[in-house]
């Protein structure tokens, strides 16, 4: 059951922090950046516009786990690259999205 205006609001929400939000962080997401594909952000406004915001909600949470995992390999990577943590977030500033992963920390970001 599809209720529209949940929909648009969701739609909204997402657009407000890809606009507001995203640019100021100086980040991307590790998904992105890891596969090459669309971001969760980009993912999750086309799962909510083709299949509700029940179901699209579900749909995300797949790909924010997927991007926990993308996350922790580009961890990896640093750590065989031997280097500080501070070097690497330095050189990286701009592929990572710290919205879901904070430091070594992975947050739960599943948004229900």
């Amino acid at each position: 059951m599809r209720i529209p205006w949940a929909d648009a609001l969701a739609l909204q929400a997402i657009q407000g922090y890809r606009r507001h939000l995203s640019p100021h962080k100086g980040f991307a997401c590790a998904y992105r950046v890891h596969t090459g594909r669309c971001s969760c952000s980009r993912f999750g406004q086309r799962a909510i516009t083709r299949f509700g915001l029940l179901q699209g909600l579900w749909f995300l949470s797949g790909r924010l786990q997927a991007c926990r995992k993308a996350y922790g390999r580009l961890l990896a990577l640093r750590r065989e690259e031997d280097e500080s943590a501070s070097e690497w977030l330095q050189r990286h500033r701009d592929q990572i999205d710290f919205g879901c992963c904070v430091g070594e920390a992975v947050l739960d970001c599943i948004p229900f």
